[in-house]
């Protein structure tokens, strides 16, 4: 199941599930700061879920939703896990993708533009996993193993470079950096700048402490590397990966991100 949002309703929504946050999106730009511009606003996306039958009133006056609506609400407005993926496509540029996880079920949500919110269920955690590798196609050829550790800093400056189309200078940043293996650090500065995708995944806890964790990937013509956090918090560790590998290491993401804050600390 899938529905498609325009920002009131969304709103009204959010509202109705008492959330005060939506992980992924800005709050400032989903709540107007006015009070008066807030009820407005929620006025205009509850009449429009009526007039849309996904919302009505019972005898007593109480607000109900139609059942598939609140499926696909329900983990958005109170997360148990969040998954945040920002892919980069050469010439198509910068996307984004949410998703949000509650009682073993998964939803996806994507903003077809600033005003527009499209909700679509996408299931279990494997279902997830597979989701996740239909967004980040990245190759199953056999592959030597091979890993550099990376200054954390230059690589998120890289990436920030890539997001905005400015590959050399991604290259420039990540290839002058001292690594633990310099000819794989300029290797993998040239792959960034030639990739067939980025992508950066950010797992969160929500939480008394929110937790998060981070994978980022890099998809070149015929081989993929994955990067993930080392015991050095300035550092991270580049290893040379496939999708039976990508495969397992969503698998434990999704298992510790869904496990209770205590068996992960």
């Amino acid at each position: 199941m899938a529905i498609v949002l325009d920002r009131t309703e969304f709103f009204a929504l959010a509202t109705l599930f008492h959330a005060t946050e939506i992980i992924g999106l800005d709050t400032a730009a989903l709540l107007p700061p006015a009070a008066d511009t807030r009820q407005v606003l929620y006025d205009q996306g509850r009449d429009r879920l009526r007039a849309r039958d996904l919302l009505r009133f019972n005898v007593v006056g109480e607000v109900e939703l139609e059942q598939g609506l609140r499926d696909l609400c329900a983990p958005v407005m109170n997360p148990e896990w969040a998954l945040l993926v920002v892919r980069y496509l050469p010439r198509l540029g910068r996307q984004l993708f949410l998703y949000y996880g509650r009682a073993a079920r998964a939803v996806e949500q994507t903003l077809l533009d600033d005003h527009t919110h499209r909700l679509g269920i996408v299931g279990d955690s494997e279902a997830m996993v597979n989701r996740l590798l239909e967004l980040l196609p990245v190759s199953e050829p056999r592959y030597v193993p091979e890993k550099v550790t990376v200054p954390a800093r230059a690589l998120a400056q890289a990436f920030r470079y890539v997001e905005r189309d400015q590959l050399q200078q991604a290259q420039s940043v990540l290839a002058g950096e001292p690594t633990s293996d310099g000819t794989l650090s300029s290797y993998l500065a040239d792959l960034m700048a030639n990739a067939a995708f980025c992508a950066s995944l950010t797992f969160v806890k929500p939480g008394s402490e929110t937790r998060s964790f981070d994978i980022a990937l890099i998809q070149a013509p015929d081989e993929a590397w994955g990067i993930t956090a080392s015991d050095d918090r300035d550092t991270l560790t580049a290893e040379r990966m496939n999708a039976t590998v990508l495969r397992g290491t969503l698998r434990e993401a999704l298992r510790a991100v869904a496990q209770p804050l205590q068996e992960v600390a």
